[in-house]
């Protein structure tokens, strides 16, 4: 009985340690995402926003000459 609970607790220690460092892991990952995120597409972003601008500010003088 004693050897059973033995290799019990042994498999739920080895089980705990497993998702410990999955967990660790995970935590780095969560951190160091987003600023990858931003560095790989910070110009892709800014470009497309400058281009949405734009449309954004031809359609309202548009619509302003018209009204005028």
């Amino acid at each position: 009985m004693d050897r059973e609970a033995a290799v019990i607790h042994a498999e739920m220690s080895q089980t705990r340690r497993n998702l410990d460092r999955k967990l660790s892991e995970l935590e780095v990952r969560a951190r160091t995402a987003p600023r990858e995120y931003v560095d790989r597409h910070f110009l892709l972003d800014r470009t497309i926003g400058t281009v949405l601008t734009l449309i954004g500010m031809r359609m309202a003088w548009r619509g302003y000459r018209r009204r005028v």
